[in-house]
């Protein structure tokens, strides 16, 4: 699993406004206390998600003090029209690249 993968669960974990406790989370994601550190580090310093160690609840969790203007923190996101919605390794197309539509397995949530 990659960083973003993990920083996605972790993000969706504290999100649930529970404690995420550390064995939990370094079972569920297969990483070690150093990778978790880090991928913690990386969540408050650099995209700014307030996240705190809550001693009582014997995890972290996210500050709702730390909320400016109340609302809920979200990860950047990547968003791509139906055109860019392509990967290489299906179809020819003139350059010799291989293509394959992912149209079919990206549809909207109902």
């Amino acid at each position: 699993m990659g960083q973003t993968e993990r920083l996605y669960k972790l993000k969706t974990w504290l999100d649930s406004g529970r404690c995420v406790k550390r064995d939990a989370v370094l079972r569920a994601l297969e990483i070690s206390p150093a990778t978790l550190k880090r991928d913690l580090a990386l969540l408050r310093d650099r995209l700014e998600v307030p996240i705190v160690w809550d001693k009582e609840g014997g995890g972290w969790r996210l500050d709702k003090s730390q909320s400016s203007s109340g609302m809920r923190h979200e990860l950047p996101g990547l968003w791509f029209s139906a055109q860019e919605l392509q990967a290489p390794d299906g179809e020819s197309d003139r350059s010799g690249k291989n293509w394959v539509r992912l149209e079919s397995c990206c549809r909207p949530r109902s």
